[in-house]
């Protein structure tokens, strides 16, 4: 919801921070922040800032739009927190090999390339958006489904998820 920083605790301790504008800020690029002498500094000697094209004015509308609503959505992330802690339990009672964690997005651990992508097609095929996550991105061995929740899913859609993972699973 917040991101890693607050969920460790840690903002006080973080002098700048880079943030991704994909995914939950529905724009693409990512930012900085920190204090505004720190900034300053950047736009002034940063090489690769300085010599790069200036994203166009609408990405940087997009991204403080999209900033101003989540800053004041902290329903949702609960309710969000809530269907992770949720899904995360049902598949650990079901014996489906997961990595530790809080977030909304689980990895679903299943070793084999051929297993990770037989399982995603077929979770697919049922409806399900999930993809298999393969090396080079993980670490050979660790093939696994990365499942990323959405405020828009609720615990029945969760259940029939487990469901048709346990069964794709055999």
């Amino acid at each position: 919801g917040t991101g890693l920083i607050e969920a460790t605790g840690t903002a006080s301790s973080v002098f700048l921070s880079i943030n991704p504008a994909g995914k939950a800020l529905g724009v693409c690029g990512a930012f900085v922040a920190g204090p505004d002498w720190a900034i300053d500094y950047l736009i002034q000697c940063a090489r690769p800032f300085i010599f790069s094209t200036a994203p166009p004015p609408s990405i940087a509308a997009a991204l403080e739009a999209s900033l101003s609503i989540i800053t004041g959505e902290e329903k949702r992330r609960q309710q969000l927190l809530e269907l992770a802690i949720y899904l995360r339990e049902s598949l650990i009672l079901n014996d489906i090999p997961i990595l530790p964690g809080n977030s909304q997005i689980i990895p679903v651990i299943l070793g084999d390339n051929e297993r990770a992508t037989t399982t995603a097609s077929a979770l697919q095929q049922a409806g399900f958006d999930v993809r298999a996550i393969r090396p080079p991105t993980v670490p050979a061995g660790t093939s696994r489904l990365r499942i990323s929740l959405n405020i828009n899913l609720d615990q029945n859609i969760l259940r029939q998820f487990t469901n048709t993972l346990k069964r794709v699973m055999g």
